[in-house]
């Protein structure tokens, strides 16, 4: 299975992964959206509560809604489902910007 598909599983299920792309330690998210980007490529929108990041200053405490990251599916080499309690901001954005514009079905929700 694929990451793009381990990703929209773990989206129905509501589960936490962990996530590797090439030359970077680990990230631990919770995957929210998949999808379509403006320009066609497939991408996942997620909450990331801990592990790397690459934006300057590390990551906010979790519950931030600075937390939100956006990545394309094919940079992540290495994705599994694990059984740790959901993350989320502790107050949601109206919008997350414009990562994913299409998501693929109904089953997935915004």
């Amino acid at each position: 299975m694929g990451a793009y598909d381990v990703l929209r599983q773990a989206i129905l299920m509501k589960k936490p992964c962990i996530i590797s792309k090439a030359n970077e330690p680990e990230r631990k998210i919770c995957p929210n959206r998949i999808g379509d980007s403006p320009h066609g490529v497939k991408n996942v929108i997620y909450y990331q509560y801990a592990g790397y990041t690459s934006h300057p200053g590390g990551l906010e405490p979790d519950g931030s809604s600075a937390n939100w990251r956006c990545n394309h599916v094919d940079d992540i080499i290495q994705v599994r489902i694990i059984d740790e309690p959901w993350h989320e901001p502790i107050q949601k954005p109206k919008t997350r910007g414009r990562c994913v514009v299409d998501p693929p079905d109904a089953e997935i929700p915004y």
